[in-house]
């Protein structure tokens, strides 16, 4: 994959490649780009202003059209690589399984279905339901317009107790966690399967020819086929609850998949995090702070970042500020962090470049 619209992508390439090893340092944002308001391509054309997420949602050739037309506008310094989403929803396993969704303008909800204990049904991939056609179709879309000039993301095919979660509804899933722990196990062994069967059939679409990868959710690139992982629901249980229902289902995915970032939402999850470090197939994580941290800079999450480091994992630092760039560099080291910088123009981006050049290998 050439990646044309991204300049110096070899080199960007190398340092992917060498942070999920722990051995260099990616500068990036979050998001696909920097938004100019210049074409780059003067004979695509603007994003439409009518378009909506529901009406893109209805119409993939809208949807990977519009991610085309917005690329077009934006540039990729630092260590920014061009991605076009093929879905915007979070828990997007959830729909392909039952669950029905509604994107809005800055996020996509799920509506739980009647799915129980009493109300059982097998969870299992189906590549005839309208949610997987839109998103094959899409990412398929994505791939022909892109033209090797940018990547089509993969969507967050992952599994897990947050795709249970949507399905049941968080506050029945935790009385189930109590009291039906057998049929929790067996609907996670299921929702595992889909994931992988998902991931498979959407392989010809978001896995190119060199074996080459893109997650969009958390901007992953891999020389191999990479992913997300995740556990929102880590929040709401115990270290022994997440032992029993989420680590054995993460080791054996990390298992499956080449490269895999785990996603620690929240100050509420970090009571978790030692036992994520315990799989050993597990290559990175990356902590979201929520509203009582500043940000992924904060010096309290340095401890942090320093363990994971020592267990031989790569962290990806987000929301963080420029101002919070160097500090942390020295006080954690530049091998095997991704940081997530807010870059508003290309100004900022030149400017951070310069500050993180002498931290480069």
């Amino acid at each position: 994959m050439d990646c044309r619209w991204k300049d110096g992508w070899e080199t960007t390439k190398e340092r992917y490649e060498a942070w999920w090893k722990g051995e260099d340092l990616v500068v990036s944002i979050w998001g696909n780009g920097i938004d100019v308001g210049a074409p780059r391509n003067p004979s695509i054309p603007p994003p439409d202003a009518d378009s909506t997420p529901r009406s893109r949602n209805d119409d993939p050739g809208a949807f990977a059209e519009h991610e085309r037309r917005l690329l077009n506008r934006k540039r990729f310094p630092l260590d920014i690589i061009p991605f076009a989403y093929v879905d915007y929803g979070t828990v997007p396993l959830a729909e392909l399984l039952g669950t029905p969704a509604e994107p809005r303008e800055e996020t996509v909800w799920y509506r739980h279905t009647d799915l129980s204990p009493e109300n059982d049904r097998p969870l299992r991939f189906d590549p005839e339901t309208p949610a997987w056609k839109r998103i094959s179709r899409i990412a398929a879309l994505n791939r022909d317009l892109a033209d090797g000039n940018y990547f089509s993301g993969a969507p967050a095919l992952c599994p897990g107790l947050d795709v249970l979660a949507e399905l049941r509804g968080p506050q029945e899933l935790m009385m189930d966690l109590l009291t039906e722990g057998d049929w929790v196990h067996r609907k996670l062994a299921e929702i595992q399967t889909a994931s992988y069967a998902a991931m498979d059939a959407l392989s010809p679409s978001s896995v190119y020819p060199d074996g080459s990868s893109f997650h969009a959710f958390f901007m992953l690139w891999a020389p191999v086929r990479c992913a997300l992982a995740q556990c929102d629901a880590a929040a709401l249980i115990s270290p022994d609850m997440f032992a029993e229902f989420a680590v054995p289902y993460l080791r054996e995915y990390c298992g499956r998949v080449d490269r895999v970032l785990y996603h620690v939402d929240g100050p509420d999850a970090l009571r978790t995090v030692d036992l994520v470090l315990e799989v050993d197939e597990l290559d990175a994580i990356e902590f979201t702070p929520g509203p009582q941290i500043p940000g992924g800079g904060d010096p309290r999450l340095y401890p942090m970042y320093r363990k994971i480091k020592e267990a031989g994992k790569s962290v990806q630092a987000v929301w963080m500020k420029a101002k919070d760039v160097e500090p942390l560099l020295d006080a954690v080291g530049p091998a095997g962090m991704y940081l997530e910088v807010d870059v508003a123009d290309l100004a900022e981006a030149e400017e951070l470049e310069r500050v993180v050049a002498r931290y480069r290998r």
